[in-house]
């Protein structure tokens, strides 16, 4: 057909186009689909007025981009556990408070379903958002799990797991599992809560890189709040931001072989660790090191607020403490302990460890405990930077421990970390040291004494304010001497001890002289 003038060509021009898309497959807009505990599993979950009852009919109608509405209600049973989540959707239910997905243990497992807990994502873009995940016990010997990431030999990007609460499951709450690399997971507004073993875990074999962790709370969980074990597994550009870790038996967070990190602007109390890093017995199959820990709050841990152990293998890259607040009651102290403490193995070239910006501060009076620290480094560090940290001792004593409580120890040997190296370099500079038995340590905890430093070391330990200290501003011995110039000892006529005034005094075997006449 030939158009003979303008309407008719319009016409025609309409016709066409309307063909090409006739031609074309349809496209359909997300749906969203409908459940509720008292609904009816039949038709596709697309009526508000007729939903249905159960996950697992819902997420068979849905397709990939749908979004699963649950009512409010509590959901148990079959269809509503050992649920896998093999397309991209959105769980979304009317909030943690009334909806409820919970286990009940008298279901069996469906045929051809591990046991996999509550729910089971085994697919990209997926959204779990406004309910609860609680109660998931034990079955057959194996401990379960709230909700769980695998898909073996796969990948799963771009999970959300937004103000999801997950309390009182027998095993962990999020178990991000073997064999299965994780990309872009956040996890945020959320609460764990009672879980027994931690609220999440990293397992072994499983490979993540960008987990975001944001304003989401820990509290009493067995052994962590959030928890990475090493072995073969890597945990790559993990971000804890403004999260509340309370009385997590074990530690607030404990991470083995995590590389590019940091935890911040978040708070810890009780437990016997705030945040616990470290290094596994096997083969690091992935860089570690660059782990930051910055503007956190830490109250009356039992051990260390922040401990640091590479033991079996090197801290690859630089690891950062700075502007943490750190208060210890030392009457809560299990064991001696101190509240940022650094082990280096000496058999392993380690990168170096930053100090700096914190504030610890001790109160009360000594039970369990014999001694406390504010920084301890043991072993064979070969780079420590402590500077422009606040350390007061509160004036607590000690408990008949040797070394005494001290603001800084560094042991320049130790039985189980190995001796300091000849090229350790060790700058203490601009720090306030205040109220401890000793303000600065150096102790050799074989032989035991203090002293030991080796002939070519450089320990430096300048331009600091070393005050209010019972014993010693600064307290080492034979063989090797130290550098301790340059330093404020609380009166300008300089220190007492080996020194010539009335300050803090200093041992033999540190130089201290000049000295800064003021504050």
């Amino acid at each position: 057909m030939k158009p003979r003038n303008l309407a008719q060509a319009i016409l025609f021009s309409l016709f066409v186009i309307g063909l090409v898309f006739a031609a074309r497959p349809s496209v359909y807009a997300a749906a969203n689909r409908y459940v509720d505990p008292t609904g009816t599993n039949s038709g596709d979950c697309t009526i508000p007025a007729t939903p249905c009852q159960t996950i697992v009919y819902a997420l068979d109608q849905a397709a990939a981009g749908d979004t699963l509405l649950l009512a409010a209600g509590t959901y148990t049973g079959l269809g509503n556990q050992h649920v896998i989540i093999n397309k991209a959707i959105t769980l979304d239910g009317a909030g943690p408070a009334m909806t409820i997905l919970d286990y009940d243990a008298g279901t069996p497992n469906p045929p051809l379903v591990s046991k996999n807990g509550i729910l089971e994502i085994r697919a990209s873009d997926v959204t779990i958002k406004d309910l609860t995940v609680r109660d998931v016990p034990s079955e057959g010997g194996t401990s379960l799990w709230g909700i769980r990431l695998y898909l073996s030999g796969g990948t799963i990007d771009d999970t959300l797991i937004d103000n999801v609460h997950f309390l009182n499951n027998t095993s962990r709450g999020l178990e991000l599992h073997n064999f299965t690399t994780i990309t872009d997971l956040a996890v945020q507004n959320s609460l764990f809560d009672g879980n027994s073993e931690h609220g999440i875990r990293i397992s072994s074999d499983a490979h993540v890189t960008s987990f975001d962790i944001k304003n989401t709370t820990f509290q009493n969980q067995g052994v962590a709040g959030i928890r990475h074990i090493g072995v073969t597994s890597t945990l790559q550009d993990l971000d804890v931001d403004n999260a509340t870790f309370t009385n997590n038996t074990l530690a607030g967070v404990q991470l083995v072989e995590v590389y590019n990190s940091i935890v911040q602007n978040s708070s810890f109390s009780g437990g016997q660790y705030g945040v616990w890093l470290g290094d596994t017995a096997t083969t690091v199959v992935d860089p570690n090191g660059l782990m930051t820990v910055d503007s956190n709050t830490f109250t009356d841990q039992t051990l260390s607020a922040i401990y640091m152990e590479y033991r079996d293998n090197p801290l690859a890259n630089a690891n950062t403490v700075s502007s943490n607040t750190i208060a210890q009651n030392v009457g809560l102290l299990t064991a001696t302990a101190a509240a940022i403490d650094v082990r280096l193995h000496a058999t392993q070239s380690h990168a170096a460890v930053n100090v700096s910006g914190n504030s610890v501060t001790f109160s009360g009076a000594f039970g369990a405990a014999t001694a406390a620290h504010a920084l301890q480094v043991r072993g064979g560090a070969d780079t420590v930077n402590v500077t422009e940290n606040t350390f007061d001792g509160g004036n607590v004593g000690n408990n008949g421990d040797n070394p005494p409580t001290s603001g800084i120890v560094l042991h320049t040997n130790d039985a189980t970390y190995g001796a300091m190296k000849g090229t350790a370099m060790i700058h203490i500079a601009k720090n306030t040291v205040q109220e401890f038995v000793n303000g600065v340590t150096l102790f050799n905890a074989v032989t035991p004494g203090f002293g030991g430093v080796p002939a070519t070391a450089a320990i430096n330990i300048n331009h600091n304010s070393l005050t209010g200290n019972s014993d010693f501003g600064a307290r080492s011995g034979d063989p090797n001497p130290a550098d301790a110039t340059c330093n404020w000892w609380g009166d300008a006529s300089g220190p007492a001890g080996e020194g010539p005034g009335s300050g803090d005094a200093v041992s033999v075997q540190l130089g201290f002289a000049p000295w800064l006449p003021t504050s």
